[in-house]
């Protein structure tokens, strides 16, 4: 397991640098520039723009500023925010707990959702409530998430008056009801699609398991239906299920963008809206290459972790 832990992490290295090559320069292509809101005022001259522009390093040829970047953060340095001058990484660090706190809510709902409807699903294959469960996951993934997030705040915050419609409450102030108000609309809506999309793949996988000649001997031999449904058609399927959960946490800790700005929640997702809008490219920068070591991160924790689980799985790795 040691050896196949070193290359995965040696093998996700030069991916990390071939998508921060991309990513800026995708940036710097972006129409505009963090000094587009001072061409329309007629207060700045070219020379003051010049100027700013020296000051940034915006002057310098892009594989230049690049590689002073790369060098940067080698040495631990994100850079610093175009805007108020703050390091790049503490501004990423002050948001992280929010992010992570309605991720992995949003997360335990819908894995709390996923598994009951994906073993009924299978186990009522192409009946009544397969159809349904199968009908509603459909929907819950054609649904766009802002229109979710728009008509929850309409229903329960605003005509029901059952919860707050946005924002995020400190814990000292509110108590830990107060913050669970605040919490559970935008963790309900993050949850949504991810029980229509685990529940499709889960009981996809379960009905194959349910299928295979182990799981029929143990119903032979008179194993209690529960038994054999969690102990030996359940847990095997929940290996593969593995990646794909994690690989899902990692983009919604570094993608919940719009469930954060609908609900005005003060985490990574409302930080890189607010950045791309102002043309930060330090922000932007940090923000792109800490999602893409949460995703790549992700990627090696699953292979580890099935490996662990499946000694098969471990020696396909190896």
């Amino acid at each position: 397991m040691g050896a196949l832990l070193v290359r995965r992490v040696g093998a996700a290295l030069p991916l990390v640098l071939l998508v921060s090559v991309a990513y800026f320069a995708l940036l710097h292509a972006l129409p505009g520039g963090p000094l587009a809101a001072y061409l329309s005022s007629p207060n700045v001259r070219p020379e003051d723009l010049a100027r700013l522009e020296r000051a940034l390093g915006l002057d310098r040829p892009l594989p230049e500023q690049y590689l002073r970047w790369l060098f940067g953060v080698v040495r631990g340095d994100w850079g610093y925010s175009f805007v108020d001058g703050r390091p790049v990484f503490a501004r990423l660090l002050e948001r992280v707990p929010a992010t992570l706190e309605l991720v992995g809510a949003g997360l335990s709902l819908a894995l709390l959702g996923a598994l009951p409807l994906a073993v009924v699903s299978a186990e009522r294959r192409d009946r009544t409530a397969d159809h349904a469960i199968r009908a509603a996951s459909a929907a819950g993934l054609a649904l766009p998430v802002f229109w979710t997030a728009l008509l929850a705040q309409l229903v329960f915050a605003i005509w029901l008056g059952w919860l707050p419609s946005s924002g995020r409450s400190g814990f000292a102030s509110t108590g830990l009801g107060g913050r669970l108000q605040y919490l559970v609309l935008p963790a309900f809506v993050l949850a949504i699609s991810q029980v229509a999309a685990w529940s499709r793949y889960l009981r996809a996988t379960l009905v194959g398991t349910l299928a295979e000649s182990w799981v029929t001997a143990a119903r032979a031999r008179g194993g209690a239906p529960w038994r054999v449904r969690l102990r030996h058609a359940l847990r095997p399927s929940l290996v593969p299920f593995l990646t794909v959960a994690l690989l899902d946490a990692a983009l919604l800790v570094s993608g919940a963008v719009v469930t954060e700005s609908v609900f005005a929640w003060p985490g990574l997702g409302a930080l890189f809206t607010d950045a791309l809008a102002r043309r930060d490219y330090p922000v932007l920068m940090g923000f792109l290459l800490f999602g893409a070591f949460a995703v790549i991160a992700a990627n090696v924790i699953a292979d580890v972790a099935q490996g662990w689980l499946d000694p098969r799985v471990r020696e396909r790795l190896a």
